[in-house]
């Protein structure tokens, strides 16, 4: 009678110690879902100010070199601008940018040919276009539908924010963000300001 209750003591004590090391890894993934909720819903409110868009895109192309570095893509940027400056937030259109590089540069599978080109250019209504494609994977017309959905990704270490955080961050500067993709030709991403 003594073996078996010391039996069932650590049957207990075993199940217990699994129970509360599974009920910690449960709640460390909800508190990091807590902080990229928060960090969906926080999205400052755009500074706008008037800033260069030609330094800008050197910026741009400087950050590009910097995400791609050590990497085998190669990497361009053209501009067709018929303008100097434009109006916005830079730090969120960095963002955007940062985001939208580093998904190209996620798209490739590990052979082939690797390019990823910027293209920023001056629109008939003086807005600008921006442009960044790439010759990778490309998206399922299925997952394209949803890229923008929060939380939603295929990537195994991706979160599935940062098209949504650069889609509202866009919305707050008036303009508009769209994605268009080939399965095995590669993606464009378009955000018009």
């Amino acid at each position: 009678e003594g073996q078996t209750h010391k039996g069932i003591d650590d049957t207990l004590k075993t199940n217990t110690i699994n129970g509360l090391r599974v009920i910690k890894e449960i709640s460390s993934g909800m508190n990091h879902f807590v902080e990229k909720y928060r960090a969906l819903n926080k999205i400052p409110e755009p500074q706008f100010a008037k800033f260069d868009v030609n330094e800008w895109a050197k910026e741009i192309n400087e950050m590009a070199k910097y995400i791609i570095q050590n990497e085998e893509i190669k990497f361009d940027i053209n501009l067709s601008l018929n303008m100097n400056s434009i109006v916005g937030d830079k730090k969120q259109l960095n963002q955007v940018m940062l985001n939208l590089i580093k998904n190209a540069k996620e798209s490739f599978t590990e052979y082939g040919d690797k390019h990823i080109h910027i293209s920023m250019q001056t629109l008939r209504d003086n807005n600008l276009r921006i442009q960044v494609e790439d010759n990778g994977a490309g998206i399922e017309p299925q997952v394209l539908e949803h890229v923008f959905v929060p939380f939603y990704t295929t990537k195994m270490k991706g979160s599935g924010i940062g098209l949504s955080i650069s889609r509202q961050i866009v919305l707050n500067h008036a303009g508009t963000i769209a994605i268009d993709s080939s399965v095995g030709k590669g993606t464009t991403c378009t955000v018009c300001l």
